[in-house]
């Protein structure tokens, strides 16, 4: 099974001097590593442009991807390792819903307004940042999600909305939604604290993600 990582970098970020790039090495990941570099600040909902640009041009082979945020994501173990459906999309700490994240509700209602954030406040949230699948799985997630910021506004920023707005209107199906303590990406921007054994974060069971999502939260203990 050959696997493909594919991370957008804009806005000035060195992706070699970033902990994406060393914990990749640390893990020994032999597979493929796509870097898709954009002039200026396009924003992350922008990106997924250049996330399907860059999966259509890979070779034959290729039937696991990963797409990955490069600023605030380490992997602690290899990633051709990991179980997937055809694709899988991960929630963010438990009890956390879209109402209750002040920033997910103002961009949410500030994209589709008051009426369809009703219909999803208690929905729980999840992250863009790191979406893994089949090639396959994830080509369609990438179709449905650029066809939606054409269809919104191109030029705002935020994937969150988006994402969310996909996720739970069924637009995604098949689709596994994975919790955050139960799968490969544990994403810890909403945890209250972290655990760290020997340098790896684990998760509440004490179990080793292979991913982890936001770490940028925590670095006084890490």
């Amino acid at each position: 099974m050959g696997t493909l990582i594919i991370t957008v970098v804009y806005g000035g970020l060195e992706i070699e001097e970033t902990p994406l790039v060393d914990s990749l090495r640390r893990v020994g990941y032999g597979g493929e590593f796509q870097v898709v570099r954009e002039e200026g600040d396009i924003g992350n909902r922008r990106r997924m442009f250049s996330y399907a640009r860059a999966l259509r041009q890979a070779g034959p082979g290729i039937d696991r991807v990963i797409l990955t945020d490069a600023r605030d994501v380490l992997f602690q173990g290899d990633p051709g390792e990991i179980r997937h459906g055809e694709l899988d999309l991960f929630l963010e700490a438990e009890g956390q819903t879209l109402g209750s994240c002040p920033i997910n509700q103002r961009n949410y209602i500030d994209e589709y307004g008051e009426a369809a954030f009703e219909a999803v406040k208690d929905r729980p949230i999840s992250c863009a940042g790191v979406v893994i699948g089949t090639r396959a799985g994830v080509e369609r997630y990438l179709d449905l999600f650029c066809a939606e910021v054409e269809r919104c506004r191109p030029h705002v920023p935020w994937s969150q909305p988006l994402h969310n707005r996909l996720l739970w209107s069924g637009a995604l199906d098949p689709v596994r939604v994975i919790p955050n303590e139960q799968g490969a990406v544990y994403t810890v921007g909403h945890c209250p604290e972290l655990r760290v054994r020997e340098h790896l974060v684990l998760n509440r069971a004490g179990r080793v993600p292979y991913i982890v999502h936001q770490f940028d939260r925590h670095l006084a203990i890490l």
